[in-house]
């Protein structure tokens, strides 16, 4: 006879799983760790509770839930998994791996050991060494769907789409019907562009698994590709209405920071876990979290005012909807000032000063108050049928080169580039064949820093301060560092050095009096925080290409080929970081 003890701590795990999967972690933590206080073997229970802590960041307690678990059940591979991520997060993923490489190695029939070292691997990264691990604890297990699913998981991260839909395929053929499955063949779908059968494979992933971020953000992103927007932000709204912020916590936050972020389609676009969907990628996005504690928070949400008003406490708001055209068009500019005005805390960037600073803007207020040159920037329509007669209008009010970017756009790559007016006129018939609605036309004022060398300067205004970025190298005239500009510049050293002398003196390089400029420019916009494209001309003249708070002005990830950028980064850092803890004590 069972005893009551028993049913009760059966009934709490069912009662834990049950609100685990309906993504109630709070609910969940409080049953699991009550049936663990009853029964503290239970090796499920100490996995789940490894898993919220990881959701929640609390990466120490992770790892001891999960050691837990294996322990209890070390051949289980999904109690590996866990461990494995838990170790990544504290730094004890280096000393783990040599220890299952012996075990694997003097112990070649121990499943734990096999499972063990293909979960970390893959945890680390090593995706290829995960793969040959993992068919290496296939062979001990074969039957094994966990490890199938796993591999076909290795197979999407190498981007061996049609080698995991065909695993997933085999799987579903023998009955695997799981949420994870349906999860695969999704992505799978939307990599080889089958969007309406990521659509259905995403739909059936969440009937199984209502809870998981993944499934709704990968449902949006089918949709989106689907070209049905209108049900791609809905789904996203749902999810939001669901996860309305992601919070990392810091036990010593300086403050407590909303970022308000916006996303660009309005919906989710590629399937993501919830940190990589609310985590901006410019410089906020960047800055290291154990300072503050950052509450992400996506306006998209279905009432956004209403949700950030149940966000526990606030100090500042940190208004990331940074690209002008985006806010006006969308109405985020009155959506963030209710949201200050309801929080009643500081803002960084105003949405008022935010506003003011869209091309067409910039175009008129920079030249008009500062000795600086900016492109002349002109708003055009669609509403010709004719491109050439468009084109003719153009060429009447601009000189050529002419540039033809599409409005609310932040992303240069798909700027389109006409030295004459037949390629205007070819430019105007593609982006109307693309439905642009409307486009600026600028004018393309930059000279060659040599023959062949594009040069641009990014530069970072931070509390009405110039801090350098780095110096940009380009054979082609859309500078912009990507890859193939940095190994431009590592087969020129010249041009490197060009860089190191501007991050080591900028006013050497510059001219004190162009800091100043840039220091007024900063003023004059009244943002605490923007970042700046520009260049110098032949005849000593600035000529501003980008000035706005969307811009990324951390260049960490360029640190390990131009180490010169360290110091720079690490006082842009500290500068933005006192910033935010500056204007949060008012």
């Amino acid at each position: 006879m069972t005893s009551p003890a028993k049913v009760e701590v059966a009934e709490l795990l069912n009662r834990g799983l049950t609100a685990f999967q309906a993504g109630k972690a709070p609910e969940a933590e409080a049953l699991f760790l009550k049936a663990l206080s009853l029964e503290p073997r239970i090796g499920r229970a100490h996995h789940i509770m490894a898993r919220i802590r990881m959701r929640q960041e609390r990466f120490g307690e992770a790892e001891q839930f999960a050691r837990n678990a294996v322990a209890l059940a070390p051949r289980d591979p999904s109690f590996h998994e866990v461990l494995a991520m838990a170790l990544v997060r504290t730094g004890g993923a280096n000393v783990a791996l040599e220890e299952y490489r012996e075990a694997a190695t003097r112990r070649p029939d121990d499943f734990g050991a096999a499972c063990g070292l293909f979960t970390l691997l893959a945890a680390m990264g090593e995706h290829e060494a995960a793969l040959e691990a993992a068919r290496a604890a296939s062979r001990l297990a074969p039957e094994s769907r966990y490890l199938k699913i796993q591999t076909a998981a290795l197979y999407v991260k190498t981007g061996e789409f049609m080698t995991a839909m065909a695993v997933a395929n085999d799987l579903l053929a023998q009955g695997e019907d799981s949420a994870i499955v349906h999860g695969l063949a999704g992505r799978c779908f939307l990599e080889l562009k089958s969007a309406a059968a990521a659509v259905a494979s995403f739909e059936k992933a969440l009937a199984r698994a209502p809870g998981v971020f993944e499934y709704h953000a990968g449902l949006s992103a089918a949709h989106h590709r689907a070209d049905e927007s209108g049900k791609a932000r809905q789904v996203t709204k749902s999810c939001l209405t669901r996860w309305p912020v992601y919070t990392v916590a810091s036990p010593r936050a300086k403050a407590r920071v909303l970022v308000l972020s916006v996303l660009t389609h309005g919906c989710f676009t590629n399937p993501s876990n919830q940190r990589r969907a609310f985590t901006p990628a410019n410089t906020i996005g960047q800055i290291p979290e154990g300072r503050f504690t950052f509450h992400r928070f996506l306006v998209d949400h279905p009432d956004p005012v209403a949700a950030a008003r149940e966000i526990d406490p606030v100090d500042i708001v940190f208004n990331n909807i940074a690209n002008a055209e985006v806010a006006q068009e969308a109405g985020f500019t009155a959506v963030v000032r209710e949201i200050v005005d309801a929080l009643g805390v500081p803002v960084i960037n105003a949405p008022e000063a935010v506003a003011r600073t869209s091309r067409r803007g910039n175009a008129e207020i920079i030249p008009a108050n500062l000795d600086i040159l900016f492109p002349r920037t002109v708003l055009y329509s669609f509403d010709r049928d004719d491109p050439g007669g468009l084109a003719g209008a153009i060429a009447a009010d601009l000189s050529f080169p002419i540039l033809i970017r599409r409005t609310a756009s932040h992303f240069d790559d798909k700027i389109k580039f006409a030295d004459d007016l037949t390629k205007l006129e070819h430019v105007l018939t593609e982006c109307r064949e693309s439905g642009w609605p409307a486009f600026y036309a600028i004018e393309y004022i930059t000279e060659q820093f040599r023959p062949g060398c594009y040069r641009k300067l990014r530069c970072a205004l931070i509390s009405g301060q110039f801090y350098p970025s780095f110096a940009d190298f380009s054979e082609h005239w859309n500078v912009h560092r990507m890859e193939v500009e940095s190994a431009f510049m590592k087969a020129h050293p010249d041009l490197m050095d060009q860089e190191r002398a501007f991050m080591d003196d900028p006013a050497g390089y510059i001219g004190a009096e162009n800091i100043e400029k840039l220091e007024a420019l900063a003023r004059l916009t009244k943002l605490d925080f923007l970042g700046v494209d520009f260049n110098l001309q032949e005849d000593g003249s600035m000529v501003i290409f980008e000035a706005n708070p969307a811009m990324r002005v951390l260049q960490s990830r360029l640190v390990p080929d131009f180490p010169y950028l360290a110091s720079r980064c690490a006082e842009i850092q500290r500068a933005f970081e006192a910033m935010i803890a500056n204007k949060a004590r008012g």
